[in-house]
């Protein structure tokens, strides 16, 4: 029943893990390193912490992967 036309995003790679990102401040709160499994256990604990969009983002997310 939610209706919205937006673009989400979910930037997705294999990177050095001692890469320091530096997001604008007044527009990401917080950055965080998470392995995919991780990321869905969270969320499967936690929903209320995501928006609605972010599971629909995140299953087109892996079926790019997987293809």
């Amino acid at each position: 029943g939610l209706i919205e036309h937006e673009y989400d995003h979910i930037f997705f790679g294999y990177i050095p893990s001692t890469l320091i990102i530096a997001p604008n401040q007044d527009e990401v709160e917080s950055t965080k390193w998470v392995a995919l499994d991780a990321l869905k256990d969270h969320m499967n604990h936690n929903s209320s912490l995501y928006t609605p969009w972010f599971s629909t983002a995140l299953e087109e997310l892996e079926r790019q992967i997987k293809s």
